[in-house]
């Protein structure tokens, strides 16, 4: 019994170790551990980033929705997503830790997020461009 139990253990942790990899920074990781190009990473060696001037990019494409300045409705909005290999970015959606999560604020931060489709670096990890989560924050106010 007392072997069942340990091995049952073993293997959970060997199933917890193997899941956990992609969350674990790249130097502690295993010597032998290679990088996929499937799975999707927190922790890379180079984060994913805009080509281009973001600041620019944003004053010519993100419109402050009417509704929201008539209601006065103001603050920061986090938008999680995954950047690909390619630079397309896929599954936006509003992060849970968004301090504002108004629905006018956040369609137009993912519709601004949308024109960026194919102008992103890839994160990389170990030389290799890996899908990357990322978050992107959009701060309206008034």
């Amino acid at each position: 019994m007392k072997i069942i139990l340990l091995l049952t253990t073993f293997f959970y942790a060997a199933v917890a170790y193997t899941q956990a990899i992609p969350d674990t920074p790249p130097e502690a990781r295993p010597n032998n551990w290679k990088a996929d190009t499937t799975s999707v990473y927190k922790n890379v060696q180079i984060e994913p980033s805009f080509q281009g001037n973001w600041v620019s990019f944003l004053q010519a494409n993100l419109a402050y929705p009417e509704k929201a300045i008539s209601k006065k409705i103001q603050g920061i909005v986090i938008i999680d997503f995954i950047v690909e290999r390619d630079g397309r970015v896929v599954d936006l959606k509003v992060a849970p830790e968004s301090p504002q999560k108004n629905n006018l604020l956040v369609k137009e931060s993912i519709r601004v997020l949308k024109l960026t489709e194919g102008n992103w670096k890839p994160g990389m990890l170990d030389g290799k461009a890996v899908r990357t989560y990322h978050a992107q924050k959009f701060n309206y106010s008034l």
